[in-house]
């Protein structure tokens, strides 16, 4: 029986004693420079909350007796600086066009109200600017006006208003460089993801290939009981074709030779019949002189010379007809010979006949037990074939379900991690009030939901036969090299078993697979 070849399998596989996933993705360096750029945020605000403090003291001390009119200077300089500041940083809602300063005068916190209305902080244009500017500068001027005989603005507080202003500025830079950290973790984590996911799916069609052999080989031994058997029945009817044939020859020889013996006789016969009827009519007339000379002997007054005459002629015919008799009893005594002895073998010939019919049927019966027992014999060698194969199968199946296993448990700790690292960037942002991205833990997974059931396919889709395996999501697997070993089965497969295989896989994908 022709074995099937078990082609060689490479397997790469980093064997550690101990196995220590990472406690962190490729992306945790902007999670904590996110974490740093947040604190700073935070500090920052704590130094503007304290420099406006200091700034509110200096405003206490400058010039008691113009106080009224210097808190009104400073009441235009703080509402000129607060607008301003919001139209720099983008404080201004993009859906009813309030800056934030107006909500925090009216006690409504401007963040809430963006995401109420779905809207988003935009800056004001510089048109704007410089008007709402050019507006504050003619009221401060005015009041500028009337303070210039008192005193003109005091140094140090122009000073501190600008660490505020500065102060700011550098929170706004920080938001922003926040948000691009977020956006380069879901960019980097997620390529690492993606790349980790082929290196997976490789892994595990890796041991796909023996499930699929092992598969095939019940299938092609299955195949190829059906076909001893098939062959049995063609080669039984062959054998007891040819014996009917043989003895149905055997019987027309014998038949011909009972033919060619009857002629025989039937000739002796003619030749018998031939040979003595002369011989009796030579008898006859022997007979016939014969009684005229016993009559003229019996005359009374017969002369003694014609009666020896007479004597000796009839001495004569006596041996003549004596003589004539011998032959003819020859004759008849060798026909009968023949006769008897043909038809003895006549005899014999029907007999051979007879058991030529009868005897057929067990003559095809002990011939097709022959062929019958070789072929139970490969019956039952293929039946071992199906159930070591099936063995193999069960084997290859539980070390893929393993092998699943330990995939599903890499992906699940991957995007546990990711999911804890979003979450501190999400910590970290959120009393800053600066956005963030947060895709890479759904599209990690999503990607793993897509490249996971290509697998899965090929182990359980390309057998029996049923739709495309691949979907739109899926790489070009058939053409990968870790089913080289597949594919290297496949090609050794002689065309009988080929089609076995073919009737029970994937059209679609095998073709695509021995492209």
């Amino acid at each position: 029986m022709q074995k099937l070849k078990q082609p060689v399998l490479f397997f790469c596989f980093i064997v550690m004693t101990s196995i220590v996933y990472a406690q962190s993705t490729v992306g945790i360096g902007e999670v904590t420079a996110i974490e740093s750029k947040a604190k700073r945020i935070l500090d920052n605000r704590q130094r503007i909350s304290q420099y406006k403090e200091q700034l509110a003291s200096l405003d206490s001390a400058w010039k008691a007796r113009i106080q009224r009119m210097q808190n009104e200077i400073n009441a235009l300089y703080k509402e000129m600086d607060d607008l301003i500041r919001d139209m720099k940083v983008g404080a201004k809602c993009s859906q009813c066009g309030k800056y934030k300063s107006e909500f925090e005068k009216q006690g409504i916190d401007f963040q809430k109200h963006l995401g109420e209305v779905k809207g988003y902080a935009v800056p004001a244009p510089t048109s704007e600017l410089e008007a709402t500017r050019a507006l504050y500068r003619e009221k401060i001027a005015y009041k500028k006006v009337q303070l210039l005989a008192l005193q003109k603005e005091d140094p140090a507080i122009a000073a501190k208003k600008k660490q505020i202003d500065d102060t700011e500025k550098d929170n706004t830079s920080l938001c922003t460089e926040i948000t691009e950290h977020s956006k380069r973790y879901d960019k980097q984590v997620f390529a690492d993801a993606k790349s980790k996911h082929e290196s997976w799916v490789n892994e595990l069609l890796n041991y796909v290939t023996p499930v699929l052999i092992a598969t095939d080989k019940i299938t092609i031994y299955n195949a190829r009981i059906d076909a001893t058997e098939v062959q049995f029945q063609k080669d039984a009817a062959e054998k007891r074709e040819a014996l009917k044939k043989q003895n149905e020859e055997n019987q027309a020889l014998k038949n011909d030779k009972i033919a060619r013996n009857k002629q025989q006789l039937a000739e002796a016969e003619v030749q018998l019949e031939q040979l003595i009827d002369p011989q009796k009519a030579a008898k006859g007339e022997y007979q016939k002189e014969l009684g005229g000379i016993e009559t003229d002997l019996r005359m009374p007054k017969l002369k003694d010379s014609l009666r020896v005459l007479l004597t000796a002629r009839k001495t004569e015919i006596l041996a003549a007809i004596k003589r004539l008799d011998g032959e003819i009893l020859s004759a008849k005594t060798s026909y009968e010979n023949t006769a008897k002895k043909l038809l003895a073998d006549n005899k014999i010939l029907d007999s051979e006949i007879w058991q030529l019919k009868i005897g057929l049927p067990k003559e095809q019966e002990l011939a097709v037990a022959k062929i019958r027992a070789a072929a139970d014999a490969r019956i039952r060698e293929l039946r071992l074939s199906v159930t070591n194969a099936t063995s193999e199968r069960g084997q290859a199946q539980n070390a893929y379900n393993d092998r699943v296993d330990q995939v599903q448990k890499r992906q699940t700790d991957l995007y546990n991690l990711i999911g804890t690292e979003s979450g501190r960037m999400l910590t970290a942002s959120q009393p800053v009030n600066c956005p963030v991205y947060n895709q890479a833990r759904s599209d990690v997974g999503g990607n793993w939901n897509q490249v996971f059931p290509c697998v899965q396919a090929v182990i359980s889709l390309s057998k029996p036969y049923s739709s495309h395996v691949f979907n739109a999501y899926c790489p070009s697997a058939s053409n990968a090299s870790y089913l080289s070993g597949y594919k290297s089965f496949l090609r050794g497969l002689n065309v009988a078993d080929m089609e076995a295989v073919q009737k029970t896989t994937n059209k679609g994908w095998l073709e695509e697979l021995l492209k």
